[in-house]
């Protein structure tokens, strides 16, 4: 008896119906059609088991997202790096200066302060002085005057934008204070 399965697959393989090459293209349609009910009831398995770890994962509270301690070391150090660079424009002056070279330090300090630009203050050792802007349109000579010098040899001033200063003199016996800008160790 040939059934309708039978006919349909000897109409579409072109193999004569009840033949024994037909048995054999059954039995391959059929292991075939297992093979692929099985990838296919995997499939499902896998995607039952997905959704089932979505669920978990939803109804599970959320990790703790908190600072690392490299992440806290990694913003003090820039934090402190910033202040450090910042604090000498924020210090004012200790005091009136005593004398008129420290009056020409404090002003070539606020210059250099307010208009954000490195300035340099040269005093020869006849007392003349000059405040000249480093870079920028405004380089150049800003200010100059003359003042009571006893030092005997010229004294160079590099003052930066945040305030600090660095001193540029032949003789060891005057420094300054580079956060400051004050002098120390004068002889007169």
């Amino acid at each position: 008896m040939i059934n309708s399965a039978t006919t349909i697959s000897a109409d579409i393989f072109g193999t004569p119906a009840g033949s024994a090459d037909e048995a054999r293209l059954i039995r391959r349609q059929r292991a075939v059609g297992h093979f692929y009910l099985g990838v296919v009831r995997i499939c499902d398995s896998a995607i039952a088991i997905r959704r089932s770890l979505r669920r978990e994962e939803d109804t599970a509270e959320p990790p703790n997202r908190g600072l690392t301690l490299l992440e806290l070391l990694v913003v003090l150090v820039l934090l402190g790096l910033a202040i450090s660079l910042a604090a000498p424009s924020f210090l004012a002056p200790g005091g009136p200066p005593d004398d008129d070279v420290q009056r020409v330090i404090d002003v070539a300090r606020r210059t250099a302060v307010r208009r954000a630009q490195a300035v340099t203050l040269a005093i020869e050792s006849d007392g003349r002085w000059v405040i000249e802007g480093s870079s920028g349109l405004d380089s150049g000579r800003l200010l100059t005057g003359t003042v009571t010098w006893t030092q005997q040899s010229p004294v160079r001033l590099d003052i930066s934008p945040l305030g600090a200063c660095l001193l540029y003199a032949r003789t060891s016996s005057l420094t300054i204070d580079p956060v400051r800008c004050r002098l120390r160790g004068r002889s007169g």
